[in-house]
């Protein structure tokens, strides 16, 4: 089969477990006779990679490339993996067009799949491909861990990323049964989950036994080796989830009991920000350990690959404390280098240990169960010896990379036979939208597209022709779309002309409808009122509309029948749309989001008219952010939305719109509104409230000690991060030039 795994990480170059993995797996899959294809984060894998992985094909995510041919470099990413999904997105596109792969394996970390997978679902792409999904640990499970409970909107954006991932991929493979049930219940208190969640494979990690002992200075045991003295040894990260403190606790319990003399307790690893707090983890650790047993701690700055084998000759017991774990490495390396290895239950070490026969399980994460494992391994040499001894037999077994790989082939090669009789049925069964009427009556539009006009005309010729342009072509034929302007009682005379005008043309897609001015709501309404199509599509008069954009958003609609509205990406521009100095890219809805912020869309979304009368239409009440109102009632009755990942909105920044000479007051006042209204959306109010916070305070604004020039790098952050629909976006350009952020946007862009 042809497989592209997507990896940012891949080691040696970069990463921890999940590039661990993706190296792994590559040179396994490749092994086995598969045409494989890397795609990464660094660089150095180009020429580096083939080397370590022969066979293997490697690819490299550009994300300097300039506007037009990537959209990678425009400020408008919530947060740097966002970013860097796009990356993917556009990378992967190109390359499978060109190689068409059969599986694209992801990994969950950082939600690198989250762009491709609705560019299948919305646009087709990837169609017969098999997208997945491989559980290592999200950012998201990883913090609620470490119990470290700030949320703002980067944070939120991922872990919205990394969900929604595995809740719409085509399947998701984890490496223990403890962590694909993990998933699915975190998934349960996620309001955007659909009903029927993708099918889970538990699989082990492939490791091929000899290559890492190699890779590990491996040697086989020999008198004299080990420990001078009793030695515990921990191999990771000072980090809290990693249960680091609870091996610090029970050493010591061992030590006050006289168990083991001279017992030695070796941390290697670099810290972490995981203490209380956000605190120095090591720091912590070290307040926690009593002077009198302050010398039998060293911590050891993290070692290499090659040094590992030393390492583990030096244990006498090898501890992988973890408070929670997926499939660790420490675990599966130190077993496969023949050391004793106490774990703990709590993830996929009690599937790798036989307790008892090749390690000791801890039934107990506290300091007492640790502690009671490891007095009995530390005063037990028989029992010891003859668990290093099964230790590496057990991971060739469970880990073997040809049994891998055929379990991996043949659950992959089962969906996609499945996924292409679905393909088949739903061709059999698909509806052919009636475009044309008895008589000599004109089709009916499909599309209602309402412009809503008040003392606005300049820019309206763009705007039309923008709608003109579009053309929308169904297995039926060519649909008509039609616009619907709506005079919301303009004073001004050119506007009153140019209306006039439209109305004297015959054009028999465009029809004017006058009100008295009421709003912009009120102006909407009049024009979902007035429509004959199935969809409407709201445009601001200003804007415009990319050219395919109907046509890409009618596909994703017929495509996803339960979305409640289909939105894009949008590009803001002050004088010219190929111009652009921002962006903003909408979420399609979280529930704990929206009364937080317009996680949804900007007023450009595809709707079906009848949803949108059912939930009683715009909030006349509402003098802005009444697009985020109607999308909070459409998610409430209806569900989420989709988004298209490309840019189809063209928005224009003009420091007199609506949005932007509305008072700060008005704005917080709105919001105030929505939250009164829409708490109840949220299917987890806790975390929606740490949002909340989030969004309203800068925790890095509170540090005293930051110094001038990381204010200045801080500001630019921010303005990447603005929401441009309520966030004053046409202000961005102004304030760069003024405050001098210009170079420091694009370092800050660049590390992204």
């Amino acid at each position: 089969m042809r497989i592209a795994l997507v990896s940012r990480e891949f080691a040696p170059f970069q990463g921890w477990g999940a590039g661990t993995y993706a190296s792994l797996a590559a040179g396994a899959l490749a092994e086995a006779g598969h045409e494989v294809h890397v795609l990464t984060g660094d660089p150095r894998a180009l020429h580096e990679g083939p080397k370590l992985r022969p066979g293997v094909q490697f690819h490299v995510v550009d994300l300097e490339k300039p506007f037009p041919a990537s959209m990678a470099g425009l400020p408008c990413f919530a947060a740097g993996p966002q970013r860097y999904a796009w990356g993917v997105w556009e990378t992967l596109r190109s390359l499978h067009e060109k190689h068409q792969f059969e599986i694209i394996e992801f990994p969950d970390f950082l939600g690198e799949a989250y762009f491709c997978i609705r560019g299948k679902r919305t646009l087709g792409v990837f169609a017969d491909a098999l997208l997945c999904v491989r559980a290592h640990m999200t950012i998201g499970l990883i913090r609620s861990i470490n119990q470290d409970d700030w949320l703002d909107q980067e944070r939120v954006t991922v872990e919205h990323m990394e969900q929604w991932s595995l809740a719409h991929a085509d399947a998701v493979i984890a490496p223990c049964e403890d962590l694909s049930s993990i998933i699915v219940e975190r998934l349960k208190f996620w309001g955007n989950t659909p009903k029927r969640l993708p099918p889970h494979l538990v699989l082990p990690y492939p490791i091929p036994v000899e290559q890492q002992r190699r890779e590990m200075d491996y040697r086989e045991p020999r008198e004299g080796d080990g420990p001078t003295v009793p030695t515990i040894v921990y191999c990771g990260r000072y980090e809290r989830r990693k249960g680091v403190h609870v091996l610090v606790q029970a050493a010591q319990q061992l030590m006050r009991e006289g168990v083991a003399p001279g017992l030695t307790v070796r941390l290697i690893g670099d810290d972490t920000s995981t203490g209380p707090l956000q605190t120095s983890y090591r720091a912590w650790l070290e307040s926690m350990i009593a002077p009198e047993h302050r010398d039998a701690f060293r911590f050891v700055p993290r070692a290499s690959r090659e040094q590992l084998g030393a390492i583990y000759r030096g244990a006498t017991v090898v501890c992988v404390p973890s408070l929670w774990e997926n499939f660790p490495f420490a675990c599966t390396e130190s077993m496969l280098m023949g050391a004793c290895v106490v774990g703990t239950r709590q993830g996929g070490m009690r599937e790798i240990i036989e307790n008892g026969l090749s390690g000791l399980v801890a039934e107990s994460q506290t300091p007492e169960g640790l502690a009671w494992c490891l007095r009995k391994v530390l005063t037990d040499a028989s029992l010891r010896a003859s668990m290093a001894a099964r230790a590496p037999e057990r991971i060739a077994k469970v880990c073997d990379p040809k049994r891998v790989c055929e379990r991996f082939i043949a659950f992959a090669a089962g969906l996609r036979e499945e996924q292409e009789r679905e393909h088949q049925r739903t061709r059999s069964d698909s509806s052919v939208v009636r475009i044309g009427q008895s008589g000599s009556e004109p089709p009916a539009p499909l599309v209602s597209v309402i412009v809503p006009v008040y003392n606005l005309h300049q820019y309206l010729p763009d705007t039309l022709r923008s709608i003109r342009e579009q053309k929308l072509s169904l297995a039926s034929g060519t649909v008509a779309i039609e616009t619907i302007i709506v005079d919301d009682g303009s004073t001004d005379a050119g506007t009153i002309a140019a209306i006039d005008a439209l109305e004297r043309a015959g054009d028999a897609s465009l029809r004017v409808v006058r009100i008295a001015h009421a709003g912009l709501s009120a102006a909407r309404n009049a024009g979902v009122a007035a429509a004959r199509g199935r969809y409407v599509l709201p445009l601001d008069a200003d804007d415009m509309l990319a050219p395919g954009a109907i046509e890409k958003l009618v596909g994703a609609a017929e495509r996803n029948p339960g979305a409640s509205f289909i939105t894009a990406p949008l590009r803001s521009f002050p004088e010219h749309p190929e111009k652009p100095v921002a962006g903003w890219i909408p979420l399609g809805g979280d529930d704990h989001l929206m009364y937080v912020m317009n996680g949804a869309s900007s007023c450009v979304a595809l709707m079906e008219r009848e949803w949108v009368q059912n939930v009683g239409g715009y909030d006349t009440s509402f003098p802005a952010y009444e697009d985020w109102d109607l999308y909070c009632r459409l998610i409430e009755e209806i569900g989420p939305g989709e988004v298209i990942p490309e840019f189809l909105v063209l928005h224009r920044l003009r420091g007199e719109s609506m949005m932007h000479t509305l008072s700060r007051k008005r704005h917080h006042l709105l919001r105030a509104r929505i939250a009164a209204q829409y708490s109840h959306l949220s299917s987890n109010p806790g975390r929606s409230i740490r949002f909340m916070l989030g969004d309203s305070v800068n925790l890095d604004q509170l540090d005293a000690a930051v110094a001038d020039h990381a204010s200045v790098e801080r500001r630019a952050r921010e303005l990447i991060q603005q929401n441009v629909r309520y966030r004053w976006a046409d202000a961005i350009n102004r304030v760069l030039k003024r405050v001098g952020v210009h170079a420091v946007l694009k370092r800050v862009l660049a590390r992204r």
